[in-house]
């Protein structure tokens, strides 16, 4: 009697299905290399908080430690309030041209399409230096065997005539970033209540951040990082679309348990109610204080703003995999706040 599989311990392949085993290309959903405590990049950060609590003035501040660690080459700006904050972004010396500043009471459609270009350009051009630098490498290699004048007609006709046509024999081709892909992000504050927020363009761009302007050698992609002051409302809450797609959070202070029960609902995974509402009670005690949300850690989930990590228990878990829990899942349902913590309602009332 031939021996039961499943009595010795081993897994046994289901017949005729040896061909269908999942393979997974070696391609990383974040290819950028960020500095240790620096956020992985591309990404879509939303800052959610009321007018005045500070959200645009962090929200350039982490632009310009990505910029510092040089993982920010180009930076296109969406608002409504450009000269307000022009000094802000003069003295962080952020790399935005006045070309790659829009307003967002334009036609959202032109808007994107023409950052689209742009970036589009950005991968053209880095394309082209790559084939240009392979010519100018190949040609040194080649010249390197000519020792007479007989040797000439050695070379290759077609790389000949491809490094000259693209003018790369004697020297090697520039590029704008010095050879480096660049990265690039696009900053959105002061939008929430324009007719971009909800455009199609605008959102598909947001699903689609990653693989915008990319080529079939290059992945470029992009960056969004978002300001908002309502998370929900009737008119100009948060799209689901934009929502469904957040890799960072910046949470500040709200005194509305439903919408702190809303965005925990949205941002929660492993982790339970009270280890959340603990972690963000750490992190909001100052008025311009807010809780650091990555979904995609390199060491832990919560920071409080930048420059502090609150290391929670659940951080231990092998699975910190940026999951989000579905709101059905969760111990209390509905649109009651049962499963906050007296405490926590009594502390966000009297804010």
């Amino acid at each position: 009697m031939p021996p039961n599989p499943s009595l010795s311990g081993k897994r046994s392949r289901p017949k005729g299905l040896q061909s269908y085993d999942i393979k997974v290309p070696n391609q990383k959903a974040f290819e950028i290399d960020t500095p240790d405590d620096q956020v992985k990049m591309h990404q879509l950060l939303l800052a959610v908080a009321k007018k005045g609590s500070g959200k645009s003035t962090a929200v350039c501040n982490l632009l310009s430690f990505l910029k510092k660690d040089k993982v920010l080459d180009r930076l296109f700006v969406i608002t409504s309030s450009w000269e307000s904050n022009k000094p802000l972004f003069d003295f962080l010396k952020l790399p935005i041209d006045k070309e790659d500043v829009y307003n967002p009471d334009f036609e959202a459609r032109e808007t994107m399409e023409d950052i689209i270009e742009k970036v589009t350009q950005e991968t053209r051009e880095y394309d082209d230096y790559r084939h240009k630098l392979y010519l100018h490498n190949q040609m040194k290699r080649a010249l390197r065997k000519v020792k007479t004048d007989r040797d000439i007609g050695n070379l290759d006709p077609e790389l000949l005539i491809g490094a000259y046509n693209d003018d790369c024999i004697e020297s090697a081709p520039e590029h704008r970033y010095n050879g480096k892909k660049p990265v690039i992000g696009i900053f959105v504050d002061d939008c929430q209540s324009t007719p971009l927020f909800t455009s199609r363009p605008f959102l598909n761009m947001c699903i689609r951040h990653r693989h915008i302007g990319s080529s079939e050698d290059t992945r470029m992609g992009v960056s969004v990082f978002i300001c908002v002051q309502n998370y929900t409302a009737q008119h100009g809450g948060i799209p689901k679309a934009i929502r469904d797609n957040v890799t960072l959070m910046m949470l500040y202070k709200t005194r509305s348990s439903s919408v702190l029960k809303t965005i925990m609902e949205d941002i929660s995974d492993q982790i339970t109610d009270e280890e959340f509402f603990d972690t963000y009670n750490k992190a909001t005690e100052g008025d311009h204080d807010f809780l650091f949300i990555d979904w995609h850690p390199k060491k832990h989930r919560f920071r409080k703003n930048f420059n502090e990590y609150i290391p929670v228990p659940s951080d231990d878990k092998k699975h910190i995999s940026g999951t989000r829990r579905n709101p059905k899942d969760r111990r209390a349902g509905g649109d009651d706040n049962s499963n906050i913590p007296k405490s926590i309602k009594d502390s966000i009332k009297g804010r």
